[in-house]
């Protein structure tokens, strides 16, 4: 998603599905790929979100040390400031 005044709520730029059963159980951790059928044309210097709703039962983790410094991880629900939600992005 575009960026809006720091939150997630500028247009889509692209979306997927992910089933349910591509996330591992806790309390293991796994990457888990997602691919765009239409991938998003994105602008170098550009702010946006990965934005992922609450549904179902997943964990998505935590990089307390602020790795991505432009970034920062965000929930309707919990105060992440200061954090970063652990992520790879591959382009081709």
């Amino acid at each position: 998603r575009e960026d809006a005044n720091g939150k997630p709520e500028g247009a889509v730029l692209a979306q997927t599905n992910v089933p349910r059963d591509a996330f591992e159980h806790t309390p293991r951790y796994g990457w888990v790929e997602v691919r765009f059928e239409v991938p998003p044309c994105l602008e170098k210097g550009k702010t946006y979100w990965i934005y992922m709703p609450q549904s179902g039962r997943y964990h998505w983790a935590i990089d307390t040390h602020n790795g991505y410094r432009d970034g920062q991880a965000f929930s309707d629900t919990y105060s992440y400031e200061g954090y970063d939600w652990i992520f790879e992005v591959y382009v081709k």
